[in-house]
């Protein structure tokens, strides 16, 4: 983080930062804070190997919650399962429901089709994440082969077309199930809200340093005054 206040302040700063370096020290060193939760059928589990407020991780199984609430296609009110649901018709998503599928579809022309978003209805006959879930995993999850014939043929990423945060999906037989990458996605900005210059935000909130909060928020995301 560049420091853009006075010199007296920064020493109110380096105090701060001090204070956290002799926490490290303390007979608490070595130990680590661990939470855990539950989001798109999978335990996520956060490891901070240093003395952070608890409201950090709070914040990022907020995160996960959110995402989760944006991406799942198995919350009938996601952006997901608005899209589905929408019989080829244009759905209004969040900027960042937008920017996923966005990258869903560069990674299916990457692959050459081998990885493709779409593939809800085929991966939906097998139901393999609530079925497990139930203790009911057992032949009667494999699908006919017409079963599987018919979902393969709606499975085509490129019929997914994003304007703005507009997102149609031009095949109404289709399905997107975006949990391949999201969980990923999710990672990397659970990953990126971790790092130093995110962690020291709300540990200046738990401190109480006012001033040094403003001066961290303005040094990261601009002076909006």
């Amino acid at each position: 983080m560049k420091a853009v206040c006075p010199a007296g302040r920064k020493i109110n700063l380096i105090s701060i930062l001090l204070l956290l370096a002799l926490a490290a020290c303390s007979p608490v060193q070595g130990e680590s804070t661990s939470a855990s939760g539950f989001y798109f059928n999978t335990v996520i589990q956060i490891t901070v190997y240093d003395p952070v407020p608890k409201q950090l991780l709070d914040d990022c199984f907020a995160l996960a919650s959110r995402y989760e609430n944006l991406f799942s296609s198995t919350i009938p009110d996601s952006d997901i399962s608005r899209i589905n649901a929408a019989g080829g018709q244009p759905v209004t998503v969040d900027e960042e429901t937008a920017e996923l599928l966005s990258a869903g579809i560069a990674y299916g022309d990457l692959s050459g089709g081998k990885f493709d978003i779409t593939i809800g209805r085929l991966s939906g006959l097998w139901d393999i994440s609530t079925r497990s879930l139930l203790e009911e995993t057992d032949s009667s999850m494999v699908p006919s082969g017409p079963e599987i014939r018919d979902a393969l043929a709606t499975v085509d990423y490129r019929n997914i077309r994003i304007e703005g945060n507009e997102v149609t999906l031009l095949n109404p037989d289709a399905s997107i199930d975006a949990g391949g990458l999201a969980k990923g996605y999710i990672a990397d900005k659970m990953k990126a809200f971790l790092e130093p210059e995110e962690m020291l935000i709300p540990v200046l909130q738990e401190l109480d340093y006012e001033k040094e909060l403003t001066e961290a928020r303005d040094d990261k995301y601009g002076n909006t005054d």
